[in-house]
């Protein structure tokens, strides 16, 4: 394994700052319009360090254009976030 990403470094983003959009990509969900789904979040209140480390990774994603702002109008679905710390990483948000 180590050999193949090795090979293919080029291929893997180091942050999500490298990571690139690809032009006239579209994500579309196949849900029918007559489906009903929740639009009010049962959302955990979070604590402030787990606030501005959420903020901070939206910030992120937004400014390399990962993700986008959506009209409350525009929302279909929505749910709780969840945060989780993945082993692989170092630092972070320690919950």
């Amino acid at each position: 394994m180590e050999k193949l990403v090795s090979e293919y470094a080029d291929c893997f983003a180091l942050s999500v700052s490298e990571v690139r959009p690809v032009k006239g990509a579209v994500h579309k969900l196949n849900i029918p319009e007559i489906a009903k789904m929740r639009t009010k979040v049962g959302q955990k209140r979070l604590t402030p360090p787990q606030r501005d480390y959420l903020h901070g990774k939206l910030d992120e994603l937004l400014e390399a254009g990962i993700i986008e702002h959506v009209k409350p109008d525009e929302v279909k679905c929505v749910s709780p976030t969840t945060l989780a710390k993945k082993a692989h990483e170092k630092g972070g948000l320690s919950l």
